[in-house]
């Protein structure tokens, strides 16, 4: 993050969220397997542009994203669906 000047966020099971300059680390410990499941990072960046939209900072944007993200993918281990045909 510091050396390219720009927030990263890391995903994975723990979410690593780095900001450049003094900004915090963030970690978000809250997903799970089913969170890095390919394609469902297309959800987390769609989120992350609605928040940069609305006016968050990156890093902002993409903490709190990270935190949908993980909710959503915790809710949908609870109840996965019907199986695919």
């Amino acid at each position: 993050a510091d050396r390219l000047g720009v927030s990263v966020l890391l995903k994975g099971n723990v979410t690593v969220i780095a900001e450049p300059g003094a900004g915090p680390v963030h970690l978000n410990v809250a997903g799970n397997a089913w969170a890095a499941t390919a394609g469902s990072g297309d959800g987390l960046s769609g989120v992350i542009g609605a928040l940069l939209a609305s006016g968050l900072s990156p890093g902002e944007a993409a903490a709190a994203a990270a935190f949908v993200h993980a909710r959503a993918a915790g809710l949908s281990a609870l109840d996965p669906g019907p199986s695919p045909a």
